[in-house]
């Protein structure tokens, strides 16, 4: 696995006939599909956190806990377009939305490092 200039981040996987430097060799049985979404932490290749994802509540859906500068951006599958968009300004701030009307949505949670990004499409029922 390839790192970043930082020997944190995994940037990049492949096959080499030797290591060179911000390489590191995988751990065995470790997945290739999990190569993205780890980092080292105290040395050891560990997965990255997963930031809060929406849950449905009373009137709309709610992101709570998001770490400072998470983005947030809500879209309208069927119309390609962006709705609604939300950057946390302090930590562990709740974003709360709703839909507009029935169809597909996916909203996108983007947080700073060291979390992953997350896409989740939900439904509403006419």
């Amino acid at each position: 696995m390839e790192l970043d200039p930082s020997g944190v981040y995994v940037t990049g996987a492949g096959h080499a006939p030797r290591l060179s430097e911000r390489m590191i060799e995988v751990p065995a049985g470790m997945e290739p599909s999990r190569f993205m979404t780890s980092y080292i932490q105290d040395g050891v290749l560990v997965p990255r956190p997963v930031p809060p994802s929406p849950v449905p509540v009373d009137g709309g859906w709610e992101i709570t806990g998001c770490p400072v500068g998470t983005q947030v951006m809500v879209f309208d599958v069927i119309g390609g377009e962006l709705l609604d968009q939300f950057t946390a300004a302090a930590g562990n701030q709740d974003y709360a939305f709703s839909f507009p009307d029935p169809g597909t949505y996916r909203v996108e949670v983007d947080a700073p490092l060291p979390f992953t990004d997350t896409k989740t499409v939900i439904e509403v029922p006419e």
